[in-house]
């Protein structure tokens, strides 16, 4: 397999390392915006960085801790659930 797409797919643990990193990266753009650029953010924005910083909690300790596939497994299951909620 080449490409990223497929490393991505064949290691669990890059793919819960990617997915936290998105969100710590969009949780740092909101932070820009709010702290460095003044703009308030509005009740929606903040509403929706909730399941933003459930994901880097949940792929720090999924990274940290789950040694198992099922357990890695377990965890993308719970990130994909929670990008669906921040879709939503």
């Amino acid at each position: 397999m080449t490409g990223l797409v497929p490393r991505l797919l064949a290691d669990p643990r890059r793919l819960i390392a990617v997915i936290g990193l998105a969100s710590l990266a969009l949780i740092a753009g909101a932070w820009f915006f709010e702290l460095v650029l003044h703009l308030r953010p509005c009740k929606l924005c903040l509403e929706q960085r909730g399941p933003h910083y459930a994901a880097i909690g949940l792929a720090a300790l999924a990274l940290l801790f789950a040694r198992s596939h099922r357990l890695q497994i377990a965890a993308l299951i719970g990130l994909a659930l929670l990008m669906a909620w921040s879709t939503g």
